[in-house]
């Protein structure tokens, strides 16, 4: 993303394409399909209060056709201070929209931020599958769902009694998976990655 973050200071700030290209959304949120172009291919908007956003969407319209034929795609960024960026994710003609966990709830960096820029890169897909080495798709909840999974178990293991013949046998109370799912909520709302955290 350095192309953007030279053409954003240097002062080339100009509207986005007459037709929008792609658009970004988050719950609870406007979706964004006006960018500022501050290079040829590059892209910047952005979100207020980052760390109540656990995922966005990010998706290609019909005015990205022209770039998809000839073989490109689009990543999405994210920056503090419009120097360091990370990646989130990538989107082409053959996945034109997705949804990425962005982790921000859980970022210390980002605890006092009030605006997070959002960089919109449109590069060759050879570019994009390099990059989504690092993506992690919402698509791909086989991770998402053994941590959950893994939450559950270990608060069941909790309930686990001995037998007399030296067995193990659990006793649950009647309400024990209402009490679980109060829990896992009212964490979730505090850190929407804390179950996917190694323990120590």
């Amino acid at each position: 993303m350095s192309g953007l973050v030279n053409g954003a200071n240097s002062g080339i700030m100009n509207n986005g394409p007459a037709t929008p290209l792609f658009g970004v959304a988050a719950s609870g949120r406007p979706v964004i399909l006006n960018f500022k172009q501050v290079q040829e291919n590059q892209f910047l908007a952005g979100f207020d209060a980052p760390q109540n956003i656990p995922d966005v969407s990010f998706f290609l319209l019909p005015g990205f056709e022209q770039y998809a034929m000839n073989g490109f795609g689009a990543s999405i960024h994210f920056s503090v201070d419009g120097q360091n960026w990370e990646f989130l994710g990538a989107v082409a003609a053959n996945k034109p929209s997705d949804i990425f966990r962005t982790g921000w709830p859980s970022n210390e960096t980002l605890k006092n931020c009030a605006f997070l820029q959002i960089g919109i890169s449109v590069e060759p897909i050879e570019n994009l599958v390099k990059l989504e080495g690092g993506a992690r798709p919402v698509a791909d909840r086989m991770n998402f769902a053994k941590g959950i999974a893994m939450n559950l178990f270990h608060y069941m293991e909790s309930f686990e009694k001995r037998a007399m013949d030296g067995g193990n046998f659990l006793v649950l109370p009647s309400n024990a998976l209402d009490k679980w799912l109060s829990r896992f909520e009212a964490k979730y709302r505090r850190d929407p990655n804390f179950f996917m955290k190694k323990k120590d």
